[in-house]
Parts: C-alpha cells; sequence; structure tokens
C-alpha cells in the first residue's frame, strides 16, 4: 500500500478503536456514526459504531484563514480522467508508450496491476479511477473506453503512418475525450435532468458550428451540494442483483452485487453479459429506496453485514458543511421551506411523514435526504432541487472549460469537418466499435439510444446500420 493508504487505514483502526472502547473520538478525522442498539438490523450484530473518516482539507493557496474546504482528488474537468488518471503518475502507469496506445492484458481487458482488491479477487484492474474494482459495473465501463482508445489510436496510425507514439496518445485522447462530452451532454444529462430542462438551459450541443460560448468568469469546480448531495442521487437506482445476458437475450447468470465489491473476476469470463445488462435492463426507480447492497452491505467482507452508504452520504454532507434541503430549495427557486406543510409542492404526504419522523424541524433535513424524498420534475429522473444543482454543475462544466470539444477560435479547437464527425458518436456506437467480433465478442446488436431501453422506433438493431453512424477518422 502507499503512504496515503497507509495512514488512512490507521486512522480508521484509530477511531474504530477509540469509539468501541468507550470513549468520544480523540483524532479530529475521526467523525464515527453510532448506532442505536436497537437498530432494526445492525443489533443483531452487535454493531454499535460505524468508522467514518473526514475528508481531506484542501490547504489555501493563498494561506489566508477561511472555512475548511474539502480537497478533490480528481481533476474537475470533463477531460476523461476516470480514463487517463488525475495526476501524472496514474497517467504514465496507463501508457504503453508504443503506437499511442493504452496498456491492456489478455482478452483486451485493464492492466490487472491494481492492489485495492479483496485478498481472494482473481482478477484486479488499473484504471484512471482508483475506485474501478468497487464494482463490476465500474470496470466494464472503464474498459470499453480503454478499448475505444485503441481503436481510435489504431486508426489515427493506419492514416498517418509518421506520426509517432506521442502524437498518437494525444490526438487518440483528443478525440475520445470529445466523444465522451458529446455523448453526455446529448444522450445522457437529457435524460437525467429532463431534455425540456436542458434545452431550456443551454444544456444540449449544437447540432452544427460552434458553440464560442466560453466564459473565463465561470468557475467549473465541483460545488459541494453536487458532490456531496445531488450526484449521488445514483445511489438509490442501483440493484442488489443483476443478470447477465447472451447475444439471445437469454439470462444466463444472476449476480449479487455484494459478491462483486473489489472482485472483479466476474469480468474475464462476461464483459459483454455485463454490457447488454447495462444497455437491455431498466435501473431502479430514484426514490428513497435504497438496495440491501448499499444500505446495509456496502463492501461486506463477511456477507453478514457491511457499511450504510446512506447513512456515510448524511455524514459525508454534514463533513463538507455541505447546505440543508431547505436552503439548497430556496436557492434554486424551488420552494422556500419554514413549516412541514411547505414540502407537499414537492414530496408526498407519505415522505413527510418520513422526514417529520426523524426530523424536529423541515429546515434541519439533510440535502441528499431531502433530494431524494422529492418527487421526480416532469421528464427527469431527479426530482427539482436535484435538477437544478445538476444543471447548474453541468452548465459549469460546459462553459467554464476552454477545452470544451464544440469550442471555435482556439489553436485546440476542431476543425468544423471534425466536430460534425464528432457529432456522430454516440454509446451505442462505442459498444458496438469495442464489443464486437474485432475484439472476439458478440456484441453485434443494440438499440440506438443505448441509455434508454427499447420504445418505439429505439428498437434493437444491427451496429452496421445507418442508424448508429460511425465516427470517420479519416477526417483526423
Amino acid at each position: 500500500m502507499d503512504t496515503k493508504t497507509v495512514l488512512l487505514v490507521a486512522v480508521i483502526l484509530f477511531c474504530v478503536s477509540q469509539f468501541t472502547a468507550g470513549y468520544f473520538p480523540l483524532h479530529p478525522a475521526c467523525i464515527p456514526i453510532r448506532i442505536p442498539s436497537d437498530d432494526p438490523f445492525y443489533s443483531k450484530f452487535g454493531q454499535r459504531c460505524m468508522s467514518v473518516v473526514r475528508s481531506l482539507l484542501a490547504p489555501d493557496p493563498l494561506c489566508i484563514a477561511r472555512p475548511a474546504n474539502p480537497l478533490n482528488e480528481l481533476t474537475a474537468y470533463l477531460d476523461s480522467s476516470n480514463v487517463y488518471g488525475s495526476d501524472e503518475t496514474t497517467f504514465n502507469a496507463l501508457r504503453a508508450f508504443r503506437g499511442g496506445l493504452m496498456l491492456t492484458s489478455a482478452q483486451d481487458l485493464l492492466p490487472r496491476t491494481g492492489n485495492d482488491c479483496r485478498p481472494s479477487a482473481g482478477a484486479c484492474f488499473l484504471g484512471g479511477d482508483s475506485r474501478v474494482n468497487e464494482q463490476s459495473g465500474l470496470v466494464v465501463i472503464h474498459t470499453i473506453f480503454v478499448r475505444e482508445h485503441n481503436r481510435i489510436a489504431r486508426g489515427l496510425a493506419r492514416r498517418h503512418p509518421n506520426w509517432n507514439d506521442e502524437l498518437l496518445f494525444q490526438q487518440a485522447r483528443r478525440i475520445l475525450n470529445a466523444e465522451w462530452q458529446h455523448i453526455i451532454y446529448n444522450e445522457w444529462l437529457p435524460i437525467i435532468i429532463g431534455y425540456d430542462y436542458a434545452s431550456a438551459h443551454g444544456l444540449l450541443p449544437l447540432r452544427s458550428g460552434f458553440s464560442n460560448l466560453y466564459d473565463p468568469l465561470v468557475d467549473a469546480s465541483m460545488s459541494n451540494s453536487f458532490s456531496s448531495a445531488a450526484f449521488r442521487f445514483g445511489h438509490s437506482m442501483v440493484r442488489d442483483v443483476y443478470d447477465l445476458i447472451n447475444a439471445e437475450g437469454q439470462v444466463f447468470r444472476s449476480i449479487n452485487i455484494t459478491r462483486t465489491f473489489f472482485d472483479p473476476s466476474i469480468i474475464t469470463e462476461s464483459l459483454v453479459g455485463h454490457a447488454r445488462t447495462l444497455v437491455a435492463r431498466r435501473s431502479e426507480t430514484f426514490d428513497t429506496s435504497m438496495a440491501e447492497g448499499l444500505h446495509e452491505q456496502l463492501f461486506t467482507t463477511n456477507f453478514m453485514f457491511g457499511l450504510d452508504l446512506l447513512a456515510f452520504n448524511i455524514q459525508r454532507g454534514r463533513d463538507h458543511g455541505t447546505p440543508t434541503y431547505a436552503q439548497a430549495a430556496r436557492a434554486c427557486g424551488i420552494v422556500d421551506v419554514a413549516f412541514w406543510g411547505d414540502l407537499f409542492r414537492v414530496m408526498s404526504p407519505e415522505a413527510i411523514d418520513k422526514l417529520r419522523s426523524v426530523y424536529d424541524d423541515p429546515r434541519d433535513v439533510d440535502l441528499f435526504i431531502g433530494g431524494v424524498a422529492e418527487e421526480r420534475a416532469p421528464g427527469a429522473q431527479v426530482g427539482p432541487t436535484f435538477q437544478c444543482l445538476i444543471g447548474q454543475q453541468f452548465f459549469d462544466l460546459r462553459y467554464g472549460d476552454r477545452f470544451f470539444y464544440d469550442n471555435g477560435g482556439f489553436p485546440h479547437s476542431f476543425s468544423s469537418t471534425q466536430l460534425q464527425e464528432i457529432r456522430k458518436s454516440s454509446w451505442a456506437r462505442i459498444l458496438c466499435d469495442t464489443l464486437g467480433p474485432e475484439f472476439g465478442n458478440d456484441f453485434t446488436r443494440v438499440q440506438p439510444l443505448a441509455f434508454l431501453t427499447t420504445l418505439g422506433v429505439n428498437q434493437v438493431i444491427d451496429c452496421r446500420t445507418m442508424a448508429i453512424p460511425t465516427v470517420n477518422l479519416d477526417a483526423f
């Protein structure tokens, strides 16, 4: 383990020892969650404490006194750091340094040099984000984008035999990142916050031309409300059990999510089966319910009990000084909360009753809890407060990024022809290009709008059809 990991483990062990010994935690980094003796789940196992360590604090660049601000280890911009890493050491560890390629292992999987898996894991992968091995779905996404980088690099090498490794790598990285940004704003974000909302707030990509809307005054860094609460909305949409699907659409294996925490070995057997699940099965609905695998069994090692992500989200919000739900809802212009009755505008009576049973005042409700308790906004997968916070963050990420893919007028800008090719990219096309026969797989059919299940004209079709257009690398 590296030095940082050793220190983190030491603090966790210290916190646990202090709390179980009956002392209040003495270390300022310890913020454990006390578990009541009558907890309906954890009491069965005699658990009275859940260890939590505070986020690292970022030093002030001007060395002046100010409220503490948590350190973000990852880059804020949409720069595919999940693929390439956020620091030079990780960046270099992922490169092959030949032909512009990234390192892969057998079966064109990620390099098997990760060190954060269970001791019993049959495979452990290295990716641009340290959480790659947390559960198998993350490994699938990381693998697909590494394969896409290498597919682009090989295509550029065929077209430009005089380009060296560095030029091939950087150009492939530039194209992949543009594809990724386009897919986020063209396909994924409108589903989450609603197409009409995205359109009204300038969050849909242009169909032609350059945006020229970069504003150096827009701060693209992550807000606490976004990272500690709003963007955790997906935690309520995870399934405990997911099915692996074959080419005929039949289930050939079911996986309990608790069995794959930090053990991604199953990917070596069924990468494509996982990918088909991602596009063929609906997620759980955004609401106050959370899968047992996250709520009671998170990162379990004994398969009896684990951590509680719901409690973690609440504690992390308090650790970061995140605004309350009432403060965020008011800032977004959703509702001015003074009395419980004010919440009827955005929540069901049942949700309000549950909140009243645990909070003395509606203005005390934590942002994550209040956000998931809201009814979904029209056309969106989240409630109006999270819709506002997520929309604002992705507005900042687009207009505060000088390198956003459709910005024109800069030395790094794509040409008009190149930009039109980038706009052909889609999640469906990347799946087809990285999981097809050329990789020894049998992923040959998918619906054009791959983030949506099949409905109406969005039926499963052959990857070779014009309905799933291909980015022509001749333009680059």
